[in-house]
C-alpha cells in the first residue's frame, strides 16, 4: 500500500504516532490485515475541515478514531456501512444519522459536501491497538474536551465552512 508516512505533528499531533495515508474510504482492499488504528478525516476542497469542538477548533478535521484486529477488515466494514448502507460499523451508522440531521436542518450532508479520507497506523498486537486507541482518545479529550464526533452519538453540525 502506497501512501505518505506522516510524522508526529503533521496530523495535529495525533497521539505521537506515525500515520499512513490518506486513503480513499472505498479503497480498502490494499490495506494490511494487521492490528492497528485508523482515523477518518473530513476534507473539503482537498483540505482538512476545521471542526468546532467544546474546547476549540480541531483544524485536523479528525472525525473518528478506531482500533482494529485487522485494519483492512474493519475499514471494509466501515466503508460498506457508510457507502452502501450495510449494517456493521457504529461510525457508518452515525454518519447516516448525522446526514439525516444535517439535511433536516438545511445543512449540506457529509456525503454530498465532504470527502472522508482514512489514515492508519499499525500496532504489534490487538491488545497494543486497544491500548493505543484508549491513549489517543484520552489525548483528544484533553485537547478538545470531548471525543471525535463520530466516536459519539452526537451530531456533526459544527463543521466550519
Amino acid at each position: 500500500m502506497g501512501g505518505k508516512v506522516y510524522a508526529v505533528g503533521e496530523l495535529g499531533g495525533w497521539g505521537g504516532r506515525r500515520w499512513l495515508g490518506p486513503v480513499e474510504l472505498a479503497d480498502f482492499d490494499p490495506l494490511p490485515r494487521k492490528p492497528g488504528l485508523y482515523a477518518l478525516v473530513a476534507y473539503r476542497r482537498s483540505q482538512p475541515c476545521a471542526i468546532g469542538r467544546f474546547l476549540g477548533n480541531d483544524a485536523s478535521g479528525l472525525v473518528y478514531i478506531g482500533k482494529a484486529t485487522r485494519v483492512r477488515g474493519r475499514v471494509r466494514s466501515l466503508a460498506l456501512s457508510y457507502l452502501e448502507g450495510k449494517r456493521g460499523h457504529m461510525a457508518g451508522r452515525n454518519l447516516e444519522r448525522v446526514d439525516a440531521l444535517r439535511a433536516k436542518a438545511g445543512l449540506p450532508t457529509v456525503r454530498s459536501d465532504y470527502e472522508l479520507r482514512l489514515f492508519y497506523t499499525l500496532c504489534p498486537s490487538p491488545l497494543a491497538a486497544e491500548k493505543a486507541e484508549t491513549k489517543l482518545l484520552h489525548w483528544y479529550i484533553a485537547q478538545f474536551g470531548e471525543v471525535p464526533p463520530m466516536n459519539a452519538q452526537g451530531s456533526w453540525v459544527s463543521i466550519q465552512k
